[in-house]
């Protein structure tokens, strides 16, 4: 039985009761919010690689940071320059294991989680939240890092800040919506605030209004200008395939979050299944509309930056 068919009788007080429908909703909003930015980022995946390594509690220095020690995911790139039109490689699942996948998924990808799922954000938690807001972070207390090693033996281990959304409900509770914390060894995307900040965060560098991080971040997610033109053009596509479930199923996002257990399961990856299928066919879609805006000497040195960003 779902908790949305409990009834007050049975205990609860109205109030409490209404609370812990509001709680659920946010969690169920986390994990959908969360399973489309690993689909969109599979349908978009541009690396190659060929070997991933765990190394358990390994010593790490993230540019001039004190020395840290963690699980460290090592992630071997290929020369090779990614097939698909130059920009695409197939998602290397067989590398694998556990839940390594959702990690290397969420590598350096927290900006980029902001600024994709800002739409599907402000659709599914309207009517469950008060409030939602970006906040810029340096995170602590890592259970895993990715440390990605080029074809030379250079090993990337640059400082990036971290960033996600802070979520009031109604009640006035604040969680933290993290997206991309699998990359750090934290795979549930929805945490109390307080436990999160305690527990996660070394300091805040920003908290700003909904849409604003894109004003304060520094920090380019593509190393480069193709890329950051290619990032452009796919966030439109992921934009496009929620559009097309909702007007396919005549429902909204947010109104999935009320079904009972099993209808709320059956919905929620049928979404999935649909919005990978759309991503499959509009991104790639939408880069061979960027290659034809492109003079051809112009995408050969593009596509040989992008190569050895």
């Amino acid at each position: 039985m779902s908790i949305f068919e409990q009834r007050s009788d049975r205990g609860y007080d109205e109030i409490l009761f209404k609370d812990r429908q509001e709680r659920m909703m946010l969690y169920r909003a986390g994990d959908v919010i969360q399973k489309v930015f690993n689909l969109y980022q599979k349908s978009k995946w541009d690396l190659e690689f060929y070997k991933v390594e765990r190394v358990k509690d390994t010593s790490y220095q993230l540019d001039d940071n004190p020395v840290e020690k963690c699980d460290a995911l090592y992630l071997y790139k290929s020369p090779v320059r990614p097939t698909m039109m130059g920009f695409l490689a197939p998602f290397p699942h067989t590398l694998f294991r556990d839940r390594e996948e959702e990690s290397a998924l969420a590598y350096l990808s927290s900006h980029d989680s902001i600024m994709s799922m800002h739409s599907m954000v402000e659709t599914i938690l309207q009517g469950v939240c008060s409030k939602v807001e970006e906040v810029v972070v340096e995170p602590k207390n890592c259970r895993l890092r990715l440390i990605v090693v080029t074809p030379d033996g250079k090993q990337d281990l640059r400082h990036i800040s971290h960033e996600l959304f802070r979520v009031t409900n109604r009640n006035g509770e604040m969680f933290a919506l993290d997206v991309t914390g699998a990359q750090y060894g934290y795979y549930e995307p929805v945490v109390p605030w307080v436990i999160y900040q305690r527990e996660r965060i070394a300091s805040i560098n920003k908290i700003v209004a909904f849409g604003d991080v894109p004003k304060f971040t520094i920090f380019r997610t593509c190393r480069d200008e193709l890329y950051d033109e290619i990032l452009r053009c796919a966030r439109p596509a992921l934009t496009n395939a929620l559009r097309n479930w909702q007007s396919r199923n005549d429902l909204a996002l947010n109104r999935l979050l009320t079904f009972a257990d099993a209808d709320f399961v059956r919905t929620r990856d049928e979404l999935f299944v649909q919005v990978a299928a759309d991503l499959r066919r509009l991104i790639p879609a939408a880069y061979k509309s960027l290659i034809s805006t492109m003079t051809a000497g112009g995408l050969e040195r593009s596509l040989a930056a992008l190569a050895g960003r």
